[in-house]
């Protein structure tokens, strides 16, 4: 039976990091003992090392799509890797600069940033290659190692992170070294498809975070990693290189319309009854302190699917 358009497209290996990120920002404070804003800060280091690499490590999956001789590829992923290094070290200048920012506890931030973008090019390599298996057992290792570090973390480690930062370095060499396994030599002259890429790299890996960071600049929320990162789930799995084809798009913009439609009819229903979320959450507020996040989260939800539907959608009704 041919599978839809729809499947092929969908990696359900994308939503793996954020989905982690979400459950680990929803425990409760017995389990984990880092600053609420943790994870928002990690994603803040990691984005700030995809935007100075020029967005290397997101821009491959678009130059893979132009390119189908396998050295081409080989290059891509050599420049990327260059970029990705360069931005790292750019980010790591940039946090000793910027005023008020605390660079010393920045630096490991930076350092497991540019570790998981490394981890990302593999991922893309290992998806280029054709080997969509191992490019899942090696983003769900990834996963669980960040996660893992993320949960190991606390006051009495340190600024210096070193879960963390041992995490992102396990997940980069677990990628790298399945990578070598797979792959059929290092040929492949470096080339500039990703200096091409970059303006769709930009946007496609900017628009969401733009969007969540108006919303709470606007709204201010009191917690805010939970929210985001459920948006940043969904919004992940929408990702393709291109634009769909209105064949392919068919079922996923009536799959985004019905997400978005509910998210913001539940969470309409939970601002308006405040009070109920109070009782809700007094019951059992170790279970339940996500309740009172529920308007929030599904805020940015809506605003995933929009973001989804804008770039990824095509409401024409014929492929031409």
């Amino acid at each position: 039976m041919r599978k839809s358009p729809n499947r092929r497209l969908t990696r359900i290996s994308d939503a793996f990091l954020p989905a982690a990120m979400m459950v680990v920002s929803a425990l409760p404070d017995s389990v984990v003992r880092f600053p609420a804003d943790f994870p928002l800060l990690l994603f803040a280091a990691w984005f700030a090392v995809a935007l100075f690499s020029l967005f290397a490590s997101r821009g491959l999956r678009i130059a893979f799509a132009r390119q189908p001789a396998i050295r081409r590829v080989r290059g891509s992923v050599k420049c990327s890797l260059l970029l990705t290094l360069a931005g790292g070290a750019i980010a790591a200048g940039a946090s000793r600069l910027i005023p008020g920012l605390d660079g010393t506890a920045a630096l490991p931030l930076v350092a497991a940033g540019c570790l998981m973008n490394i981890e990302h090019i593999f991922y893309e390599y290992m998806y280029a290659i054709g080997d969509r298996r191992s490019a899942t057992l090696s983003r769900g290792l990834s996963t669980l190692f960040i996660a893992a570090g993320m949960m190991l973390e606390s006051p009495e480690t340190g600024a210096f992170r070193p879960f963390l930062v041992g995490a992102a370095a396990l997940s980069a060499l677990v990628a790298f070294v399945i990578s070598l396994t797979l792959g059929d030599g290092a040929r492949g002259k470096i080339n500039g498809e990703l200096i091409r890429c970059a303006p769709s790299a930009a946007l496609q890996t900017s628009l969401y975070p733009a969007a969540a960071a108006a919303f709470y600049f606007f709204f201010k929320p009191d917690r805010f990693a939970l929210p985001f990162f459920a948006g940043l789930t969904l919004y992940e799995l929408c990702r393709t290189p291109f634009r769909r084809s209105p064949s392919e798009s068919r079922a996923f913009n009536k799959a985004l319309l019905i997400a978005g439609i509910a998210a913001a009819l539940v969470g309409i229903l939970f601002y308006i009854n405040g009070s109920g979320i109070q009782d809700i959450k007094g019951a059992a507020s170790a279970f339940y302190k996500f309740v009172e996040e529920i308007p929030t989260i599904c805020a940015m939800v809506f605003a995933a699917a929009a973001c989804g539907l804008a770039l990824y959608g095509n409401i024409r009704k014929n492929d031409d």
